[in-house]
């Protein structure tokens, strides 16, 4: 278990957070609630209050369709994200550590790099998904809710937590009893020093 508890500056949450990250929002297109808080709007101008984005700095991001309207229920839609998320890290915009896409929403744990800023990932993620995505299911309009929720990491010796804690969503949301059945997740430490993230 991990020492370390997040501080929290307004983000409140029903469940224990183990990450020990520091709690801070980057871009104009992000917000502070937790996941379970996310169908409250909040006004687009208290989005773009003291944000700030840092090359090299890791960050937990997370992203929530419009309505939260389980689009990854369907194969085709989970993997045309899953590319663009591949994209981004293939091209340098991120070093991408862990990802995984629930029903309705995406968890991803990442680098970013100094060739854009973090809401300039999330802009090009969303874009380009929705675009593929409403073009599979011959749709138009918003897939994404117009903000996204991130943490700062403050340590790396967290991320191994972090990256097991972000994996274990479907175990904890009861859709597999097991990782391995779940398709849609990804980890840099498979493997390392004992399994999934290293844990």
């Amino acid at each position: 278990m991990v020492s370390t508890i997040a501080e929290s500056t307004g983000c409140h949450s029903n469940e224990f957070d183990p990450t020990g990250v520091e709690y801070g929002s980057v871009g104009r297109n992000s917000f502070r609630p937790t996941i379970h808080d996310m169908e409250v709007a909040m006004p687009y101008t208290a989005l773009s209050r003291g944000r700030w984005s840092q090359p090299y700095r890791i960050y937990s991001v997370t992203a929530v369709t419009n309505g939260r309207r389980p689009v990854f229920k369907n194969f085709r839609c989970a993997r045309l994200l899953i590319a663009q998320i591949r994209t981004l890290h293939d091209v340098g915009a991120v070093n991408s550590l862990v990802w995984v896409l629930m029903p309705d929403h995406l968890h991803w744990l990442f680098e970013l790099r100094d060739q854009t800023d973090l809401a300039q990932v999330m802009k090009l993620l969303k874009a380009r998904s929705a675009r593929e995505i409403n073009r599979h299911l011959g749709g138009k309009g918003p897939l994404w809710q117009r903000a996204f929720y991130d943490r700062a990491v403050r340590r790396s010796d967290d991320l191994r937590v972090l990256g097991r804690y972000i994996v274990d969503n479907p175990l904890r949301a009861g859709l597999v009893t097991e990782i391995g059945q779940y398709s849609h997740w990804d980890c840099v430490w498979i493997g390392d020093e004992g399994g999934v993230c290293g844990l």
